[in-house]
């Protein structure tokens, strides 16, 4: 097994059969970004429908959108029920723009990072990074990439708060502490911590955006 940057392990590649899975496997990613991309989650919403209604509703070809419904179904994001799809759980919530559980600063960095690695035949040529043509200001993205980070930690910072023995601790020091989720979950799990999170300054207004 072998571990690329930001990527699940995977294994070494020894076949052919090998080989075209590793590259096979971008169809799932694909897929899913497609979705995001139409923000079919949100449009399907709470309630059931057609592939006719939805495809009307996002000006989608029925039949592009019927192929799509159904992988999403496969993987259980949609459930199909006497030809209607609706959201599951998990993709009417997190998914969904119209719920509060929306992470959807997360789900546009990985949108972009679709794109960026689109790019990595010419990077590799220029041997620089290429930047995209249209660019966020760097207060926009950085408050942008603030709230994807604290989407993708509300998850894991309980978890690691819990492993963490901090009762005898007074005081946290957290550096680039970003949207300051690992902080606050340390601190609601020991109560008589107090944390200091620096990081920029856009990253901190998310920061107190998210303790108040």
């Amino acid at each position: 097994m072998r571990t690329v940057q930001g990527v699940t392990p995977i294994p070494h590649i020894r076949t052919f059969q090998d080989f075209r899975d590793a590259i096979a496997a971008y169809r799932l990613p694909r897929i899913l970004l497609t979705a995001l991309d139409l923000d079919l989650f949100t449009a399907i919403g709470a309630q059931s429908w057609s592939v006719a209604n939805l495809a009307r509703r996002l000006s989608a070809s029925p039949r592009g959108l019927d192929i799509l419904c159904r992988n999403l179904a496969s993987v259980g994001l949609l459930v199909k029920s006497r030809g209607r799809y609706r959201n599951s759980l998990f993709a009417g919530t997190v998914l969904n723009a119209k719920h509060a559980g929306y992470r959807g600063d997360y789900l546009k960095l990985l949108q972009g990072q679709w794109d960026d690695w689109s790019r990595l035949t010419r990077s590799v040529c220029l041997g620089q990074p290429v930047v995209a043509d249209e660019e966020l200001d760097e207060t926009a993205y950085r408050r942008q990439f603030t709230w994807a980070m604290h989407h993708r930690s509300m998850d894991v910072a309980p978890r690691l708060a819990r492993q963490l023995d901090l009762r005898r601790a007074r005081t946290l020091l957290d550096l680039g502490g970003g949207p300051g989720t690992y902080a606050l979950a340390f601190m609601k799990k020991n109560l008589r911590l107090r944390a200091t999170v620096c990081d920029r300054a856009p990253a901190l207004a998310v920061a107190r955006e998210i303790a108040e």
